[in-house]
């Protein structure tokens, strides 16, 4: 308190706006940093994860198709009794499953780049290797015996080669799926970290802010309020006749000045007043000394007029004629 006391009223009301507009700029320059943050992380989030993620799902949809196509095309076999439940024919899965072999192709090979160079490398190789497997060595020998309507070939290679190959493939794909959930896991993490850091040194500035406005405000006001109340009673103390009672002057503000000036006038008025009263008791002393004169001249002018008074008898007597 006693420190602001060496401020002026007017740059301690400087010092609160100025503190104020800062409060209000953090608070802006914060909350659009926060939002401009938030948005790189949903952007990269969706970006790197949630695309990649749906990608990664798509050609698990799609791995599930193409065996659900080959296990309907073997079922065209004259041999298997489920036959008479398919009233069309064979093509009509050979075109599904290489139109999802060509989907697969690219999907991957879009993602492939991106995945082979970050940190999940390991499994998006493996990821690869499998998946070729089982376009090559799996679905292209299988879709080339039910073209030829091979069906013992179509079989014998689905059975032993394309659903070990499925089965591997799709483990492959959900552990890439799963690694790159985990990612956007950490990311999230990441976000929420950077979030709450963020909040906590919102919280701390805007409260260091507001503790620094009001200790201004407290103090310019205990202030204001202690000074005024000084001159009040230092006024009252002047008209009761305390003629040397001063006004607390600390501090370097405008009331300090007035308190100052207040207690110059009452050192004037001081003075002024001892004057007064020492040239009363000058007067009072000659108006004693002229007292003691008036009558020290009285009893002689009384004395005079008895010597008078006894003159005139005597010469009243030698004036009379003898008898």
């Amino acid at each position: 308190m006693k420190f602001l006391s060496r401020f002026t009223i007017r740059t301690r009301l400087i010092i609160l706006t100025v503190d104020f507009i800062a409060v209000v700029l953090l608070i802006g320059a914060l909350s659009l940093y926060g939002l401009d943050q938030g948005r790189r992380d949903l952007s990269r989030m969706h970006g790197e994860f949630l695309a990649d993620g749906f990608s990664i799902s798509g050609i698990l949809a799609r791995l599930g198709e193409t065996r659900t196509h080959m296990l309907l095309a073997l079922q065209h076999d004259p041999k298997n009794p489920a036959v008479k439940l398919h009233r069309h024919p064979t093509a009509i899965h050979v075109k599904r499953m290489r139109k999802y072999s060509t989907e697969l192709g690219e999907s991957w090979s879009t993602l492939r780049p991106r995945l082979l160079e970050g940190d999940l490398a390991e499994l998006a190789s493996a990821f690869d290797e499998q998946l070729n497997g089982f376009l090559d060595k799996a679905l292209a020998p299988t879709l080339t015996a039910l073209e030829a309507d091979d069906y013992g070939s179509a079989v014998s290679t689905a059975t032993k080669i394309a659903q070990k190959r499925y089965v591997a493939t799709r483990r492959a794909a959900e552990a890439l799926l799963e690694a790159k959930v985990g990612q956007g896991d950490v990311l999230i993490g990441r976000s929420d970290e950077r979030y709450r850091t963020k909040i906590t040194a919102f919280s701390t500035l805007l409260a260091l802010g507001l503790a620094l406005a009001l200790y201004v405000a407290v103090a310019t006001i205990r202030g204001l309020s202690r000074t005024v109340h000084a001159l009040d009673a230092a006024a009252a103390g002047m008209a009761e006749g305390k003629l040397g009672i001063r006004a607390d002057e600390t501090g370097s503000d405008e009331l300090s000045d007035v308190a100052r000036s207040f207690n110059r006038v009452g050192d004037k008025f001081r003075e002024v007043v001892e004057e007064v009263s020492r040239t009363v008791h000058r007067l009072t002393a000659a108006s004693d000394d002229l007292t003691q004169i008036s009558m020290t001249t009285t009893e002689a002018v009384g004395r005079q007029r008895q010597d008078t008074d006894m003159v005139a008898v005597s010469y009243t007597h030698l004036t009379l004629p003898t008898m």
